[in-house]
């Protein structure tokens, strides 16, 4: 019961913020100036996802899809074309791989001395993909 009590406040807390937050009447849009130019992203080149994959912490945890990171980093020069291309893909059609949308999320308490859920003293964990990083 204690669990789900933290649980529900965690995933909960969304509406306590959007409670707190005062409302306005002021347009958002009017914060933001019109550009010139046209917003685009510039291609991924194949030697920074090498040189990054070649930079991975071993000892870090593998994400929901459970590769390694030390196959990552040892593989690299194989696999770092492949992910380049989905990448510049990904940038190009605006559509980002469905199975590095996933996380997993793990609360983590710093006290257990507290008799009380005190959501300020939480942290929380995110696990995800190392390639969705």
């Amino acid at each position: 019961m204690i669990l789900l009590k933290h649980l529900t406040i965690i995933f909960n807390i969304g509406q306590s913020l959007a409670q707190e937050t005062p409302s306005s009447e002021i347009d958002p849009l009017a914060y933001v100036s019109p550009v010139g130019g046209v917003f685009s992203f510039q291609r991924i080149n194949a030697s920074k996802v090498i040189k990054l994959l070649k930079a991975i912490d071993v000892n870090k945890a593998t994400g929901p899809d459970k590769i390694p990171n030390r196959l990552l980093k040892i593989a690299a020069d194989v696999v770092g074309p492949s992910l380049t291309g989905i990448f510049n893909q990904s940038l190009a059609t605006g559509i980002f791989p469905s199975d590095w949308k996933m996380a997993k999320v793990s609360p983590i308490f710093v006290s257990t001395a507290h008799t009380q859920v005190d959501t300020k003293t939480e942290k929380k964990f995110v696990n995800l993909s190392i390639c969705n990083r």
